[in-house]
């Protein structure tokens, strides 16, 4: 049978890290592992693969910002496309993406089914949501809109009219997270910690705050460690332990011994640094009303919350409590659904879909 091809494009790939770029190296592979031909097309300049080809969109780029701008991109794109010749063309859209609209016009011109998918929440995205939009009025059969989570599908479907988004999650390696039975929490310390860019969206700074306001409470230690790097590193104070970036093997070392993971960002679309930490056993502590609850359940795998306060209450909660704390630990079978070869399959059945018409 023959193997479908695929053209993923994004302005962002690895090296450069980030939630995107992570399960775009890991969607690539899964794929290819399944049987599909996948390249990449993206104007990072420095954007490679062991395992797929990637085709970097040369041209300029917007200083600071690191995005391409090039008045080229899609003429440089068909010329990609017309190279790689794919069966099928996949768009991941973030918060702003040129090359990505660049893809639609260019996948369109040469004729081609495109899978667009929005991995962010949509008010930056309009513009290429809304030639989606216009281009789906005119030829939807060959131009399927999905999310990485039913809320931001929803907004989707809303924004294009006739439009029926679908989502597709993101996805991880469920046999690695899940390796172990339960967490080791710490006899002495209570122990958070978290997995993030430091950056202003992600909001580390209040990592500090629950840390100190458990601290205040307790008779004793309280331990906060968030491995990352960024810009806003200094914001996390003296109270906060940082090893840096840390691999998916140090990540799993640190939950190992840790209590509970902590996201504080408002607008997460997806959290897979939380669906990792809640596979490998982890409660999570979080913002309600974002991409954690398609996989936490407030009360059951952790805590969605309304602010930051209720954060703090929540994690001291945790303290207080072994028994909660017990009852809410442990690996969760039920998220194997987002491993990558479940994943996988569903991405490709789309692609047949579109390749054949429908």
């Amino acid at each position: 049978m023959r193997r479908v091809r695929v053209a993923q494009i994004s302005d962002w790939f690895a090296p450069r890290r980030g939630g995107i770029e992570s399960q775009l190296t890991g969607l690539t592979r899964a794929l290819t592992t399944a049987g599909a031909v996948v390249n990449v097309i993206t104007p990072q300049p420095h954007a490679q693969d062991d395992l797929v080809p990637v085709h970097r969109l040369h041209g300029a780029r917007l200083p600071g910002l690191d995005l391409a701008v090039s008045p080229l991109l899609v003429r440089r794109t068909r010329a990609a496309l017309h190279a790689i010749a794919p069966d099928v063309v996949h768009i991941h859209a973030s918060i702003v993406a040129p090359a990505c609209v660049a893809g639609l016009i260019a996948a369109r011109q040469s004729g081609l089914p495109v899978v667009i998918t929005a991995h962010s929440d949509l008010s930056a995205m309009a513009p290429l949501l809304a030639f989606a939009g216009r281009l789906a009025g005119a030829r939807l059969s060959g131009v399927a809109l999905t999310a990485v989570n039913a809320r931001i599908a929803d907004h989707l479907g809303a924004l294009v009219p006739g439009s029926r988004p679908l989502v597709l999650p993101n996805g991880f390696d469920a046999g690695f997270w899940m390796a172990d039975s339960a967490p080791q929490a710490p006899a002495k310390a209570f122990r958070l910690v978290s997995a993030m860019r430091l950056e202003r969206k992600k909001r580390p700074q209040v990592l500090l705050s629950v840390r100190d306001t458990v601290a205040r409470a307790l008779d004793h230690p309280v331990e906060m460690v968030v491995a990352g790097t960024g810009r806003r590193h200094a914001r996390l104070g003296d109270g906060v332990t940082t090893p840096g970036w840390l691999d998916r093997s140090g990540l799993r070392a640190l939950y190992r011994g840790a209590h509970a993971f902590v996201l504080p960002s408002r607008h997460e679309s997806f959290g897979i640094a939380a669906l990792e930490a809640r596979a490998a056993g982890l409660p999570v502590i979080g913002r309600a009303g974002n991409g954690l609850s398609e996989f936490i359940r407030d009360g059951e795998d952790g805590f969605l919350c309304a602010n930051d306060s209720a954060m703090s209450e929540a994690a001291l909660r945790l303290a207080r409590d072994p028994a909660l704390w017990r009852r809410l630990a442990g690996p969760r079978p039920a998220l194997a659904r987002y491993d990558w070869a479940v994943v996988a399959q569903t991405h490709l059945a789309l692609y047949a879909r579109l390749c054949s018409g429908g």
